[in-house]
């Protein structure tokens, strides 16, 4: 398989270091690709690697997906809110 290592940066902080990875296996003809995922509390970030377009050429995609920690908050705070309703039933 084929890895990248990214360093992140925001302004001149440092976010973190996220490795992407591409998985080969020849029995099967098939390839994975692994995202490196920097995780923040108002965002994640994902860094993946695409094809390879030259000898040392790749495609690399960067997403920004903001408040992903917030919608499993809200589900544990629904969790929470429907054993506090059960719980006043008896």
């Amino acid at each position: 398989g084929v890895s990248g290592i990214f360093k992140v940066f925001t302004d001149e902080h440092e976010i973190g270091t996220l490795v992407s990875e591409k998985r080969i296996f020849n029995i099967s003809n098939t390839t994975i690709t692994r995202p490196g995922i920097g995780i923040q509390w108002w965002r994640d970030i994902y860094i993946t690697l695409g094809n390879l377009q030259n000898e040392n050429q790749w495609v690399v995609r960067i997403y920004e997906k903001p408040f992903v920690r917030w919608i499993w908050l809200g589900g544990i705070l629904m969790l929470l809110g429907g054993l506090i309703a059960a719980w006043q039933q008896w």
